[in-house]
């Protein structure tokens, strides 16, 4: 069986004409490419999903994602879309942006198993926008590397459920699983994908700190100090642009912006219009992307061990 994911991509700017090709997935802008390579059937398409859904395809000024596989597995379909969702959150790990994908559409070979899945990953920015982000060639081909060497941590889960209504076999995509299934770095990635998908700035700041407490609480005690004075020195290990003091405080800032939030107390000082909520939210994301970053490029290991974690964190704040 042969499928092909097509998606329709939002808030990702390329240059003119552009088409990247890797690992199946074809990247382009191109209305031209798609036609003169028959990546989209036109019939086969609208005969399925209709000529509404088929126009969504048509913009010139539109940018546009297409995978090709070929499994026999009958969950194939949302593995693919699922590939694509992943594939687009790793443009995060370069810079901020809101590209995200509304929903995907299978054709298949023999058509008759042709899918509509919509997708939940409407991203926003760290300042609560939708807005256009550019990536150049390299970036895009970057992230497939990324992609690949972080492998599996950041592949959507195998296994997908199977359930059978009457004469009917579901593939159900999206499985429930109990907290402590999760790893350290899948929890903290539940709310930095739940930050991502917020438009309010001060539930932004809220869940990344929880990504913050995911990774760097052991203990209960004076967690705010505990979390900001690790981070102040685990990023400042890997980058030298903040001092460990001025680190320190944003997170202690934003752990301040947080605490009211959660109470349902009114924000004052750090919080009081959305420019200040704005400004501290770029700084966090920034922290955020460059601790994630850092942790699966160099610190994998560490932090997927409950038992080494508190003796790392020992070292890093009172080394020898």
């Amino acid at each position: 069986m042969t499928y092909m994911c097509c998606s329709e991509i939002f808030g990702l700017e390329l240059e003119k004409n552009t088409v990247i090709t890797f690992s199946g997935f074809t990247l382009t802008n191109s209305l031209e490419y798609i036609s003169q390579n028959l990546i989209l059937n036109p019939l086969a398409f609208q005969e399925s999903f209709g000529m509404l859904a088929f126009s969504n395809f048509l913009d010139p000024n539109g940018c546009y994602l297409f995978h090709k596989s070929e499994m026999a597995d009958a969950s194939s379909p949302h593995k693919s879309a699922s590939l694509i969702a992943v594939l687009l959150h790793q443009l995060w790990h370069i810079r901020d942006n809101s590209v995200f994908v509304k929903a995907s559409y299978i054709l298949a070979n023999p058509t008759y198993e042709n899918l509509y899945l919509k997708n939940d990953l409407q991203f926003y920015d760290c300042c609560a926008k939708r807005r256009l982000t550019k990536f150049n060639q390299e970036e895009i081909i970057s992230i497939v590397q990324t992609f690949k060497k972080r492998d599996p941590f950041i592949q959507p889960r195998q296994g997908f459920k199977v359930e059978e209504i009457g004469s009917t076999t579901l593939n159900i995509a999206q499985e429930s699983y109990h907290h402590n299934d999760l790893n350290r770095i899948e929890r903290a990635e539940l709310f930095l994908t739940a930050a991502r998908k917020s438009a309010a700035l001060a539930l932004i700041i809220t869940n990344k700190i929880a990504f913050l407490e995911c990774l760097f609480s052991t203990t209960g005690i004076e967690i705010s100090h505990q979390v900001s004075e690790r981070v102040a020195i685990f990023v400042h290990k890997y980058d030298t642009t903040y001092t460990k003091q001025e680190i320190y405080d944003i997170v202690k800032k934003c752990y301040a912006i947080r605490s009211k939030y959660v109470h349902g107390d009114k924000l004052d000082k750090h919080g009081k219009t959305n420019l200040l909520l704005s400004e501290s939210s770029i700084k966090l994301d920034e922290l955020c992307r460059l601790i994630l970053n850092a942790i699966y490029d160099n610190n994998l290991r560490i932090f997927l061990d409950d038992e080494l974690l508190p003796q790392y964190f020992r070292d890093l704040v009172l080394p020898m």
